[in-house]
């Protein structure tokens, strides 16, 4: 018996090693915590993009807030069924001629493929396009509520449409084997690289067809999609590196590809991240302050 517990005993002492070791390699990525990081920083620089003058005053005022709550929409989805399918947009699962014929209105989309199939993949360039509407009412009736959780919404749906894995059924590499590759392009590389990236992309413009920058953007992070899912094969297949580690996340040690697997795989994605955080970014100030032309320039404070 004495010989037996001293054997457990041995056990965990040995395995309380190893996550002790895990810990500490991981420890440097994790130490500003997880969530939705990547969706407050993009709301926070957002309002960046705003010229000086009501609006800019209005959201920097108002920037804690917008920034704190930019992970509300997801939150959301746990308790309304409603949500869930505004964040994305199985644009393969369709035939290609939805592809090639340009922007669909959502009326057309039911009625030729029925709310369940629509719904089934997704609504994401709908609701971002519904949801501008809704905000340039905001604006117009000088809602602040509103408008800071109409906006909040908005901003969400963009960064989520230059998510490139939010545009496809393969969205997390369930069907080719890659598994875990969606936390690690939007979750695991922002965490690791955000603080190198540059956030300055110049000042918010107007925008006359809201409609087709949606549909240009949808394509252009589907195409993206392909070469994130092209990328982590080809890595994956050369690599011998240690694939996965255990770390620290919060009060638990959670699996996730490791820092030097991640490393460089954002190396080969050649800026990719980057630089769809800062078309989120812009799109997003763009749309907000088309809202606010398009409600007449109110006086907000």
């Amino acid at each position: 018996m004495l010989f037996l517990l001293n054997v457990r005993k041995n056990v965990f002492l040995f395995y309380k090693k190893i996550l002790i070791i895990f810990f500490f390699i991981c420890f440097d990525t994790l130490s500003h915590g997880f969530g939705w990081y990547s969706h407050e920083v993009i709301n926070y620089n957002a309002v960046f993009t705003f010229s000086e003058g009501d609006l800019f005053a209005f959201f920097k005022k108002h920037i804690k807030y917008f920034s704190k709550h930019a992970a509300d929409p997801d939150k959301k989805k746990y308790k309304d069924r409603e949500e869930g399918f505004k964040h994305f947009l199985n644009i393969d699962a369709y035939e290609d001629s939805l592809l090639k014929n340009g922007w669909v209105t959502y009326e057309n989309m039911l009625e030729k493929y029925g709310e369940k199939t629509v719904r089934k993949y997704g609504t994401l360039p709908w609701s971002i396009l519904a949801t501008q509407k809704k905000l340039t009412k905001a604006f117009f009736k000088k809602n602040t509520k509103e408008i800071l959780r109409l906006s909040i919404h908005l901003a969400h749906y963009i960064a989520d449409a230059m998510t490139p894995l939010h545009t496809t059924k393969n969205y997390d590499g369930q069907e080719t084997d890659q598994r875990g590759i969606h936390s690690l392009w939007e979750t695991r590389l922002p965490k690791l690289f955000i603080n190198t990236y540059d956030f300055n992309v110049g000042r918010a413009q107007y925008v006359k067809k809201i409609y087709k920058v949606i549909w240009n953007t949808i394509l252009e992070s589907h195409n993206a999609s392909k070469f994130i899912l092209k990328t982590e094969k080809e890595l994956d297949n050369s690599e011998k590196m240690g694939k996965f580690a255990y770390c620290k996340n919060g009060n638990n040690i959670n699996r996730m590809h490791s820092k030097k697997y991640a490393t460089k795989f954002h190396e080969m994605l050649k800026g990719q991240v980057e630089q769809q955080i800062r078309k989120a970014i812009k799109m997003i100030g763009d749309f907000i302050y088309t809202s606010y032309i398009d409600a007449g320039s109110p006086k907000l404070l």
